[in-house]
């Protein structure tokens, strides 16, 4: 029985909230989006670590994260080492390392499911194959996904799922590949290395992704391929556990207007000022 729960965090702090007084120049950069993006995709690894501990192990269980498991969001050199440090050091890898763990004395596997990819690495392998030019030519003329030169332009517009939507058959995936992404490659421990294979659900080519200890056993292979597979089969072309856990976390309109309230209530405990329109304070304000 799957076991679903919600953990809001706070992520702000009284310098980040609006204030009557001119703001204090900072002392310190905030940190982007797509940090705090990465920041949630870690917690879900953290807490799926605890969930697979708490199942009972006479099962085999399948530990299903919803998205990747690359933080795209810290590629580039935009980031200094600190952050990604305290984002993958102190925190991803160590919930993989538990993960990893835990498969080491039962039976589990660890996946990463990805809908609709818009991947071209194994596209981008195809037209390496095709090209005959110096790689002075590539470098000038070709893209990530696209190129100018014949015959490596016949690959132009396709993306991983096309490829595959052509040669696989329902039920069954391809070989594993290792990503060429750059962020597992410098920042993530070898056992970690993020590996993928496309599998043809019988409603969509899906992209799933395991870290390199579930690639080299063939055996965890088979069994997260079997079960995500069953969890299409059960769930309509897609993992019914994602999608039941969708469903738990799917904020209404109610919901969002008691989460604004508690925030305007925690910004005057704190006496800060709660900017917002004339028309919102009216539905806050009774004036009978």
């Amino acid at each position: 029985m799957p076991n679903f729960s919600a953990n809001p965090t706070w992520h702000g702090s009284r310098r980040s909230c609006s204030s009557p007084t001119p703001p204090v120049p900072p002392t310190r950069n905030p940190l982007p989006a797509p940090c705090w993006e990465c920041s949630g995709t870690v917690q879900e690894l953290e807490r799926l670590a605890q969930a697979a501990q708490d199942c009972p192990p006479e099962h085999p269980a399948l530990a299903l994260v919803d998205g990747s498991l690359v933080l795209w969001g810290l590629s580039g050199q935009g980031f200094r080492p600190l952050v990604r440090d305290a984002i993958i050091g102190d925190r991803l890898l160590v919930a993989l390392d538990r993960i990893q763990e835990l498969a080491q004395r039962r039976r589990l596997t660890l996946a990463a499911y990805v809908s609709l990819p818009r991947s071209a690495e194994v596209v981008n392998a195809v037209r390496l194959g095709l090209c005959p030019h110096a790689a002075t030519v590539c470098r000038r003329s070709c893209g990530n996904r696209r190129s100018v030169q014949d015959p490596c332009n016949l690959a132009n517009g396709f993306l991983d799922r096309d490829l595959f939507q052509e040669t696989l058959t329902p039920g069954w995936r391809s070989p594993t590949y290792l990503t060429n992404s750059s962020v597992p490659r410098e920042y993530y421990t070898e056992q970690h290395q993020v590996y993928f294979y496309y599998l043809n659900t019988g409603d969509e080519i899906a992209r799933v992704e395991v870290p390199r200890w579930v690639a080299k056993d063939e055996g965890l292979l088979d069994l997260g391929h079997t079960l995500i597979l069953d969890q299409c089969q059960r769930g309509r072309g897609y993992p019914v556990a994602i999608s039941e856990a969708h469903e738990q976390a799917v904020v209404d309109g109610r919901d969002r207007q008691t989460f604004k309230e508690l925030v305007f209530q925690f910004l005057e405990r704190a006496d800060f000022s709660a900017y917002t329109s004339g028309k919102e304070r009216s539905k806050r304000t009774p004036w009978l």
